[in-house]
């Protein structure tokens, strides 16, 4: 069994590694960008029209233009990997790029490479016109990301239309992994034990979920409650506990590997109270490289940090501000994984 350490964990790929998840046969993972045109509406936002390019390689160059119609509820796109689209009630497809149109955004860009997972783009924007005014306005920025991070590059925003309930639409960049079918179609059954450790003693809590290269699989374990002594604690009614929740990934790799995305959120341990939650929520990942029916173990240190407690009533009531190490002392919380392969 493998251990590693929750917050130190760190995957570093070897050339030959990378070069086959990025396989030139298709059968391995390859990273791409997404530019998605999203529209906001009263009851939510809803994606149009979109353009994707592969990264690295003989990949064609990134390079799109959008424009809207007389309001922004309709949009056209053009550009090699572009294409336009309306979905679920969204914005109608604007015709052919005119001189008249009030709002004309560019994108153009080039792949910079890969350092430890994130994938370096290089995008240039730029407003030729914008609420019907020539505009020359452009940003180049380098993006780092990763697969799922995305990033607002630029707002069109329109004039209040009583025609038109879309008054803002945001052009947003995405990494994304595009995989040969062979790998998509792979299949595991991922086991989950949460191992936490007090004086007490040892509990283990087992989940047992299917997971494959399309999308995340959520997980969620129980929250289990903490005892503690400290009278300030017990006066502010605070809960002290430990929980863990997150998703998992698999990315099966041509060489028989596996690479594991898992998120968790920051809140393996908390304190609770009426008022508020410490810690912030966040998610975090750890990519993993393991092998089918291989056991990996990560541990989780307790956070360290000061909490706000409210103790005392009327007018005596007062904020204390209280050093969390005491609470979770002699805890200790750590991840099982292990992956089998579906037939």
């Amino acid at each position: 069994m493998r251990t590693m350490a929750g917050l130190a964990l760190a995957l570093v790929l070897a050339p030959a590694a990378l070069l086959a998840r990025q396989a030139p046969d298709g059968t391995g993972w390859t990273p791409a960008l997404e530019l998605r045109v999203v529209s906001a509406y009263p009851d939510g936002a809803r994606s149009g029209s979109f353009g994707r390019w592969k990264l690295g390689g003989d990949a064609a160059p990134i390079a799109a233009t959008v424009w809207s119609g007389p309001t922004l509820c309709s949009i056209g796109i053009s550009g090699a990997g572009t294409a336009a689209v309306t979905l679920n009630g969204g914005p109608e497809i604007a015709g052919t790029r005119t001189p008249a149109s009030p709002n004309v955004w560019t994108l153009n860009g080039e792949y910079v490479g890969e350092t430890g997972g994130r994938y370096a783009v290089r995008l240039t924007t730029r407003f030729e016109r914008a609420g019907g005014q020539d505009a020359n306005a452009s940003t180049t920025q380098t993006l780092a990301l990763r697969e799922g991070d995305s990033l607002t590059l630029d707002a069109i925003r329109g004039a209040v239309d009583s025609s038109c309930p879309v008054h803002t639409v945001t052009l947003e960049a995405r990494l994304v992994m595009q995989a040969g079918p062979a790998l998509t179609r792979a299949q595991y059954v991922a086991d989950l034990w949460l191992v936490r450790t007090n004086e007490a003693g040892e509990r283990r809590e087992h989940l047992v979920t299917n997971l494959d290269g399309l999308a995340p699989a959520p997980f969620r374990f129980s929250r289990l409650p903490i005892p503690v002594s400290s009278p300030i604690v017990k006066e502010a009614n605070a809960l002290v506990w430990t929980q863990m929740a997150g998703a998992l990934r698999a990315r099966p790799q041509p060489d028989g590997q596996i690479e594991l995305d898992l998120d968790t959120d920051s809140r393996v341990f908390g304190v609770e109270t009426a008022d508020s939650t410490w810690p912030a929520s966040a998610m975090r990942r750890k990519t993993l490289r393991l092998k089918a029916d291989e056991t990996t173990a990560i541990d989780f240190p307790a956070p360290v940090g000061f909490v706000s407690l409210s103790v005392g009533a009327g007018v005596e009531r007062r904020n204390v501000r209280f050093y969390t190490e005491p609470l979770f002392s002699g805890q200790k919380v750590q991840l099982l994984i292990r992956l089998r392969a579906l037939p």
